[in-house]
């Protein structure tokens, strides 16, 4: 099968998903910026089901073709990709969700070595997104299991990059323990907090951005009595 019938099997399934504008060009597959992805989670009856099932993994089949034939063209949609299946996996139906991790899965294993340093940095993206819990904890895993292809050129990129992201979601998760109707839990989470700050090489900055998000947490905006 070509490239461009492949291509357009994908396009179809961004356009069965609203991902694509009604104007995109096919022969192109200028997917727009401002797509979305947000699949819907209503209850679904079992043909919608089974639909969707088909056109996940019509999408990550199309992909799979596509990179095989030229991986450099093939780039541009992965973002689409796996924006819209880390999506799917904070979907209510479980076999949906299992669709979806399969097609992660595949795209992965599939990838050649050019590709395979992008989708990496799609589960980096997706850790940074933080949009779900599964979400998250299926692109942690992922990267974990796959961080040891990175480029050696790019390992202290992420190194650099990847503990601020890190720190911030153990900090969020401490922070909702604070709120425990248990004693001590909210203590053990304070005590925690009080350490990671103390002992981080930036604790001025770390602290200043801890305040930040304990404010808009619990306290009400200046203007909120006055819009």
């Amino acid at each position: 099968m070509s490239f461009a019938s492949l291509e357009d099997r994908l396009i179809r399934v961004f356009g069965a998903w609203g991902m694509i504008d009604d104007g995109v060009d096919s022969d192109t597959g200028n997917a727009d910026s401002q797509a979305a992805t947000e699949l819907s989670d209503q209850p679904m009856s079992g043909s919608e089901k089974t639909k969707l099932l088909k056109e996940i993994t019509e999408m990550a089949d199309a992909f799979v073709g596509m990179q095989a034939i030229s991986a450099s063209h093939s780039v541009q949609y992965l973002n689409f990709i796996m924006a819209a299946l880390f999506e799917l996996i904070s979907h209510d139906d479980q076999d949906i969700r299992v669709a979806a991790d399969e097609a992660i899965n595949k795209i992965t294993k599939l990838s050649d070595v050019y590709l395979t340093q992008h989708v990496i940095c799609e589960f980096f993206i997706e850790m940074k997104r933080n949009r779900s819990k599964r979400a998250l904890s299926v692109a942690m895993k992922k990267f974990a299991a796959c961080v040891h292809k990175v480029n050696p050129k790019k390992r202290r990129m992420y190194a650099i990059n990847l503990l601020p992201v890190l720190r911030g979601l153990l900090l969020n998760s401490l922070l909702a323990k604070l709120e425990s109707g248990k004693n001590y839990i909210r203590r053990a989470a304070a005590d925690i907090v009080v350490s990671t700050v103390i002992h981080s090489r930036l604790p001025r900055e770390l602290a200043y951005r801890l305040l930040q998000q304990l404010a808009g947490k619990w306290f009400v905006p200046a203007g909120f009595f006055f819009n």
